[in-house]
């Protein structure tokens, strides 16, 4: 998605004349961490920032509700969430002087077991130490009958390497960022991955510039978001998701029937959990979900 994004930057920069240029910082290198992007542009520390949703959630809890696993039977589906969130979010950056310009979803389309063993059944899964990196990850594995296990990120590799953990749960892009396929034979599927970002700017920033400018920047990037939605939500983008880790040998694992029973039942639990946390605004968000999701079967 980055190296998108960045096309899209340099794209606003020749057509504004060079007026609009970027200085792209990744991870903590502009000195903030990803919770606390938000406040940062509202205050105008940044000029722009990606703002990831489930980060911006531990303040803003409703924000939590496209993680809700198993919300999106398919990539294809995302999109029809996607366009009850869009307003949702706009809405909402705009109350935290943020003007959002493009929600480009994160480049994981699904969630998956990396694992030694194959990991099919409630049986091959029962008791087995996985790593989890959030709440809705470790409602997951528990649903499931695994064990959660909290590890750094940098930890993972050797503890499967060694076999202190039996698998991690995580983005299919892990497989190549952290090299699992040299620790792992499997890939079990879980469900496809809605983690929406928000590409704002600070409004003080915003202000400041021309309207031609501001136009130009408008134009470019919503012709930028619905082509790299389209992209990511396409069946292409599906099988590429699994190409790197079949082309080294893994194996990818559909979950047995079994398991996948256990699928509504962990979903309804984390609502459960979201909405006691999420507020009106939660709960207007997920109930405006399911309409737009039964009205477009």
């Amino acid at each position: 998605m980055i190296i998108e994004l960045n096309k899209a930057l340099a794209d606003i920069t020749k057509q504004t004349d060079g007026e609009v240029k970027f200085q792209m910082h990744y991870g903590t290198e502009a000195g903030y961490k990803a919770r606390e992007f938000l406040g940062v542009l509202k205050r105008g520390l940044l000029d722009s920032a990606l703002v990831a949703t489930s980060a911006a959630a531990f303040d803003y809890p409703w924000l939590a509700v496209s993680g809700i696993p198993f919300l999106s039977p398919d990539l294809k589906t995302r999109e029809v969430i996607m366009d009850v969130l869009r307003p949702m979010f706009e809405e909402f950056s705009q109350q935290q002087g943020v003007v959002p310009l493009a929600y480009p979803l994160h480049v994981d389309s699904f969630l998956v077991i990396y694992s030694r063993q194959k990991l099919e059944t409630l049986a091959d899964i029962k008791g087995k130490l996985i790593r989890v990196y959030d709440p809705n990850s470790i409602a997951v594995i528990k649903g499931l009958g695994a064990v959660p296990v909290d590890l750094q990120k940098s930890e993972i590799y050797l503890a499967l390497q060694k076999g202190t953990i039996d698998g991690a749960y995580t983005g299919t892009t892990s497989v190549e960022e952290l090299l699992f396929h040299e620790v792992c034979k499997y890939e079990t599927v879980i469900t496809p991955l809605l983690n929406p970002n928000i590409v704002g700017i600070s409004k003080i920033a915003w202000d400041k510039l021309s309207q031609k400018n501001r136009d130009a920047m408008v134009s470019v990037m919503k012709k930028w978001d619905k082509e790299y939605m389209d992209h990511v939500n396409s069946a292409a983008s599906e099988k590429e998701a699994f190409r790197y880790a079949i082309e080294r040998g893994m194996n990818i694992v559909q979950p047995g029937e079994d398991m996948k029973k256990l699928f509504p039942v962990i979903k309804e639990d984390t609502i459960k959990a979201f909405l006691s946390k999420g507020g009106s605004q939660g709960k207007r968000a997920l109930d405006s979900i399911n309409a737009m999701l039964a009205k477009s079967k």
